[in-house]
């Protein structure tokens, strides 16, 4: 974690406040908090209690005591006390945890300012915690706070009402820094070092994800758009598991043709085939006794589905290498990702199967616009990146340039954000400050279809029938365009030097969009010429795009040189290009071939 996370401690005699004589040395007033503190691990972050006190500390401590004085007279203060929550919940470092206690004393002060207690105070039913929780729980700004009833106090009789909103009930006595260490993993809102996000959604998904990953052997599906950081959790639960010490290893599913999925996933004996002149191991036995993470495991076709039952299965846990006479039980978590949304509808994937990756249990990464306070701490990561990458100025980004950033609503999640920001700190190496005329973040439009070469068709030629839907809807409806109508719209299209604000300053969006579609024809060139073992062959995979033979001589070289110039057409999208691992073993492969040094790309 990169700061400690911060715990709100609700009770009324441990958030009595300390006081302090008019000489040189303080007078304690409350020892019990100093003690609570140092018995849980809290760094009061009011300053009453030393730090040098607490010993690596495990979270900072606020304390409130839940009460107002009036005339001599303790009174509860449900008002005053939620105004102090929302205001730790509204921004960040905000509450990870709230400890909450049951029994508050009101009533006439006694020596040292202890309230002395009313009979209703005790009365379970009158509970002034059950009272604040209930509060809590209805406050809509309030949703997803934790908390955790710390009370040594009767439960039999209010444990359904308190059950409806708190996530524990702890014995107070029992608190120690394990314990509260204990609670803060399995209920605590915590952010991690390695994962930009301090929002409510993002950190609600970590809670999650770590709450999972403690099993060690379960099957996560983990459910998100495209560049919203799937792959960051996945990796993220695996460091948070029992089996963290072991191996992680990752299959990108869309990457493997079907016919090698059963062997890049379980292995092979000795002569099981033609050319296995040696065994191999799969990913899952490599993965034993780790974490095996599957992306886009959408993409796994109905064939193959059925290979992955017993892999799947938490009883069994069993692979079999092609040509083996008997399986091998394992031990691993499997997590799975994928941005098919409607992957929980079934449609496409075998009943058993989805049981076993509980889909009605999924992990949901939040997208970008879900999640906009993130916004900030990711763009600057980012400047700060490419600032480094491309030995560019430092430079502060513009108010305007942020109202921009934040006013988004980011279809590519963090991936688009990262792009940008790349995009404009390549562009304006020398600059000191980033402008929103640097942020190439206009929507992108869908093309409409286009039936020929230069066609000139009428509006109501194009038009579709109006189906009552709306235009969002319709668009979603749509099939992406066909490679030929989009070359045809480009024939088609017009420019008009007087009509500037249509073209100026998008030659970097076209430049972006055109090397983004080169990628995709290399790599649909590479996987339809690909050999019957699944490896790449790139000669022929440039001669399908080509429509013809490269050269006489040399054609391999050409190929790779040919490759190279088409991945890295648009240096500011290289970096999207490659996170696909197929064109990113391709594009090193050329450039080892073609130059002594390649490009540097994040």
């Amino acid at each position: 974690m990169s700061a400690l996370p911060r715990v709100l401690v609700i009770d009324d005699d441990l958030g009595r406040p300390f006081k302090r004589s008019n000489g040189d040395a303080p007078v304690l007033e409350n020892p019990d908090r100093e003690a609570f503190c140092i018995r849980a691990g809290l760094q009061d972050v009011t300053g009453d209690i030393p730090a040098e006190k607490i010993n690596e500390p495990v979270a900072e401590a606020v304390f409130l005591s839940g009460l107002r004085i009036d005339d001599g007279k303790a009174e509860q203060a449900v008002t005053e006390t939620l105004a102090e929550i929302r205001r730790g919940w509204e921004k960040s470092p905000r509450w990870a945890l709230i400890l909450l206690d049951l029994h508050f004393k009101t009533g006439p002060l006694k020596s040292g300012g202890i309230p002395a207690g009313r009979p209703e105070d005790r009365d379970p039913q009158r509970y002034f915690g059950l009272t604040l929780l209930e509060a809590i729980s209805k406050e809509a700004q309030l949703q997803g706070l934790p908390v955790v009833i710390l009370s040594a106090m009767e439960r039999e009789r209010i444990e359904e009402r308190f059950s409806k909103a708190a996530s524990d009930f702890v014995d107070k006595s029992k608190i120690n820094r394990d314990k509260l260490g204990e609670l803060l993993l399995e209920h605590g809102l915590l952010a991690d070092d390695r994962i930009i996000g301090v929002s409510v959604p993002m950190l609600t998904c970590l809670r999650d994800a770590r709450s999972r990953a403690r099993r060690g052997s379960d099957n996560i599906l983990l459910l998100g758009e495209s560049g919203s950081g799937k792959e960051l959790v996945a990796n993220y639960i695996h460091r948070q598991s029992p089996n963290a010490s072991g191996p992680y290893i990752t299959v990108f599913v869309s990457a493997i043709p079907d016919s090698l999925i059963e062997d890049e996933l379980f292995g092979h004996e000795k002569g099981a085939f033609t050319d296995g002149k040696a065994a191999r191991f799969g990913a899952a036995k490599l993965a034993n006794g780790g974490t095996l993470f599957l992306d886009e495991f959408a993409d796994i076709s109905p064939a193959v589905q059925t290979k992955l039952l017993r892999l799947l299965d938490k009883n069994t846990r069993e692979v079999r290498a092609i040509g083996s006479g008997k399986g091998e039980k394992i031990k691993l978590q499997v997590v799975m990702a994928t941005n098919r949304i409607e992957l929980l509808n079934g449609d496409d994937f075998r009943a058993d199967l989805l049981a076993r990756v509980k889909v009605n249990e999924p992990i949901c990464v939040p997208p970008l616009r879900e999640r906009k306070e993130d916004i900030r701490p990711l763009a600057l990561h980012f400047v700060q990146k490419f600032e480094t990458e491309f030995k560019a100025q430092k430079r502060k980004i513009s108010d305007s340039a942020w109202s921009a950033l934040m006013d988004h609503d980011w279809p590519d999640n963090v991936r688009g954000l990262e792009r940008v920001i790349e995009q404009a700190v390549y562009k304006g190496k020398g600059l000191r400050a980033l402008m929103p005329e640097h942020l190439s973040i206009t929507p992108r439009v869908s093309l409409p279809v286009v039936s020929g070469r230069r066609n000139r068709a009428t509006k109501e030629e194009n038009t579709p029938p109006s189906t009552g839907a709306s235009p969002t809807a319709e668009a979603q409806q749509k099939s992406p365009p066909r490679l030929k109508d989009v070359i045809a719209l480009l024939e088609a299209c017009e420019v008009d030097a007087n009509g500037t604000d249509e073209w100026a300053g998008k030659l970097d969006t076209l430049q972006e969009s055109y090397g983004l579609l080169l990628a995709k024809l290399v790599k649909a060139a590479l996987l339809k010429e690909r050999n019957f073992k699944g490896e790449i062959q790139h000669t022929p995979a440039m001669r399908l795009l080509a429509g013809r033979r490269l050269a006489e001589k040399g054609e391999a070289s050409i190929a790779y040189s040919a490759i190279k110039s088409l991945l890295s057409h648009h240096p500011p999208a290289l970096a999207e290009i490659l996170s696909d691992p197929i064109l990113k073993q391709i594009y090193e492969t050329a450039c080892e071939k073609r130059s002594a040094k390649k490009p540097k790309v994040s």
